[in-house]
């Protein structure tokens, strides 16, 4: 492992951390190098902590670290020789990991037994429920880390704490969620309207040498199965100049020529075709993430070819349009056969379609139509490859749907099993997605409080919790 550490530092591009200032902080991602060097919020994070005056910080990736006590990216320093842990966490079902590098750094430990640097945790998952991972942490941080972190860091160095119940107070004075206070205070959710773009570049990275730049955040939508529509902030889209600044600077600075447009709702709106056509004058490359199938027009299928995306990724979520409906998605089968066409015609070399099933109100007759929409979208192919996605809903806190009742693995199984038989007959062999275990224990995470990582640590079996959480109503 540790040679395989020297080997992302050998070859990765970009931002370096600076030399020791009074105070060091550590950015811990929660999962694996090359999914954390693609990652904007742990960059962000990393970056801003880098950059507070008094301050500099280095990284450390849990699932890449070597054998023993973990030590961070750059400096080669045990992680308990920091003042600050950030810790980063995107999916639920990477919490296990995370503590586990606490763990090998001997930083795991209630919160009257705690010594050693301060710890807290943000990200996509802890900004939903703090609460699993707040038994192990000083403090959570609940929505963009641009809002506060850089307030916290400038409170730390200027007046240190010097207990940690002085650190609590001051954590909670700026919102965030202690879980050691009786009385914490009110918390906050913080936005901003800062927009990260890539500090580095690996060509190891999930998406290689590409430099990744923020579209917005949020999204106008109001699909009801998904948190980003529903969190605080609403739709927050960059302004378009200083976004074009932005793209220049990043891929001059990597000397990159390919940008990964990046958001929930990266296609709203006339400018994204606009932008599409600066691009190509620019010479650059480009790829955008999944797309809503109502906004794949033509010239916007035909600008992403052109501009090197051999791959078009539409979310249908649901095979009828009556379920659809219910979900708030609003996307009827002729939009997303349209958007089939366009990306045939455009010249892709292959559709990626998102589907779910295990939907409250689905039946079998929504999952055997998912069959159905796929076939009819193979006929509008022609030679573009399809490829499909499907995975278990998973309820999100924030969300209307979010009390939804959890179905057993048992039947989430048969309910895989009918969709794969649905998508075999359109011509789909095989398909890719979460499992049903999974999604089950990421939604018993994404619902628990704070004594389910507590007890699974204490010997309580994943599947324990999981039936539990399929059982509460």
């Amino acid at each position: 492992m540790k040679r395989e550490i020297n080997r992302y530092r050998e070859s990765e591009r970009g931002r370096r951390s600076r030399p020791d200032s009074p105070l060091t902080a550590c950015a811990v991602w929660s999962h694996d190098y090359p999914s954390g060097v693609s990652n904007l919020g742990h960059q962000q994070v990393w970056a801003l902590a880098d950059d507070a005056p008094g301050w500099s910080a280095d990284r450390i990736y849990a699932l890449d670290r070597p054998e023993g006590r973990p030590v961070s990216f750059a400096w080669d320093r045990p992680l308990g020789s920091f003042d600050l842990v950030l810790a980063s966490v995107c999916f639920e079902n990477d919490y296990p990991a995370l503590l586990d590098t606490l763990n090998a750094a001997g930083l795991l430990a209630g919160h009257g037994e705690r010594g050693g640097p301060l710890l807290v945790a943000g990200g996509v998952a802890p900004s939903l429920n703090p609460l699993p991972l707040a038994p192990f942490f000083d403090a959570v941080c609940r929505g963009d880390a641009e809002a506060v972190l850089p307030s916290v860091l400038e409170g730390i160095y200027s007046n240190p704490p010097r207990t940690r119940e002085e650190a609590w107070s001051l954590f909670s004075k700026f919102g965030l969620h202690v879980d050691a206070l009786e009385a914490p205070g009110e918390q906050k959710v913080w936005t901003s309207r800062t927009y990260a773009a890539s500090e580095m570049v690996h060509p190891e990275g999930h998406f290689g040498e590409t430099a990744l730049v923020e579209l917005g955040r949020g999204c106008p939508r109001r699909c009801r199965f998904c948190a980003v529509c529903w969190s605080a902030g609403g739709f927050r889209p960059a302004d378009p100049d200083a976004l074009r600044e932005q793209i220049l600077g990043v891929t001059r600075n990597l000397d990159v020529n390919r940008v990964g447009l990046v958001g929930a709702a990266v296609a709203e709106g006339d400018g994204f075709r606009d932008l599409l056509k600066w691009l190509k004058e620019k010479g650059l490359r480009a790829t955008a993430s999944s797309l809503r199938a109502d906004l794949v027009k033509g010239d916007t299928a035909r600008l992403l070819v052109e501009l090197g995306q051999q791959t078009l990724t539409l979310s249908a979520e649901a095979g009828s349009q009556g379920l659809r409906d219910a979900l708030g998605k609003g996307l009827s089968d002729g939009e997303i056969l349209a958007a089939a066409a366009a990306a045939r015609k455009a010249g892709a070399r292959g559709l990626k379609l998102y589907l779910m099933y295990g939907l409250p109100g689905e039946t079998d007759d929504d999952l055997r139509a998912a069959g159905t929409l796929t076939a009819e979208i193979k006929k509008n192919l022609g030679r573009t490859r399809l490829t499909v996605s499907a995975s278990p809903f998973v309820p999100k806190p924030g969300t209307p749907l979010a009390d939804s009742p959890l179905l057993d693995e048992r039947e989430l199984r048969r309910r895989r099993e009918l969709l794969a038989g649905a998508l075999r007959r359109a011509g789909v062999g095989s398909f890719t997605g979460e499992s049903p275990r999974q999604a089950l224990w990421q939604a018993a995470l994404t619902r628990g409080d704070g004594t389910i990582l507590p007890r699974l640590l204490e010997g309580e079996t994943r599947g324990t919790l999981i039936k539990e959480a399929v059982n509460r109503r």
